[in-house]
């Protein structure tokens, strides 16, 4: 098995936090109502955070049950004592590692668009909302590229890109069903 670090972790976590709530607050900046916008917006930070926990640790766990069911075979050793062994104790202990960062992340994530909202009511603080997901989703696409060797400029711009694709869906949204 495969165990991404915990800085990729954190930067999925937080990017998906941050696309999750985008939508979710300027939704709910429809209302014109602050105190809706930062509800809602710490409701999906806390709802995408548990969310995210339950899928990558389900998802890491059954590869590294996989993983070790599978030298269990090969070694013909009891699978029970494979999972005592110090060796998958560790790996285990790594998984709640990865799957906490990534869930705090992405909560932080989540609430990062809410921030403007606590300062500026909410037909100020909407055209401050776009430049501030892009810019995070550009610095996280950056340190995506760091960890995984990539273009660094081309990777920033591919993830501002697809962020500013799915802030201009929910715009739509939100503009096609007035309240």
């Amino acid at each position: 098995m495969k165990l991404k670090t915990i800085l990729g972790r954190i930067v999925h976590g937080l990017i998906d936090g941050i696309v999750t709530s985008f939508g979710a607050i300027l939704g709910a900046a429809t209302t014109g109502s602050s105190s809706v916008v930062v509800i809602t917006g710490l409701a999906t930070a806390v709802s995408c955070a548990i969310a995210d926990v339950t899928s990558i640790y389900s998802s890491l766990e059954a590869d590294l049950l996989a993983e070790y069911d599978s030298l269990g075979d090969m070694m013909n050793v009891d699978k029970d004592s494979i999972k005592k062994s110090w060796v998958y104790l560790n790996k285990r202990k790594q998984l709640y590692k990865l799957t906490a960062s990534d869930g705090l992340a992405t909560f932080i994530g989540g609430v990062l668009p809410v921030s403007p909202f606590l300062f500026f009511p909410v037909k100020t603080a909407v055209p401050y909302l776009i430049p501030l997901t892009t810019i995070s989703l550009f610095v996280l696409g950056w340190l995506v590229a760091k960890e995984t060797r990539e273009n660094p400029i081309a990777l920033s711009i591919k993830s501002a890109i697809i962020g500013l694709s799915a802030f201009t869906i929910t715009y739509l949204i939100t503009k096609s069903f007035p309240i």
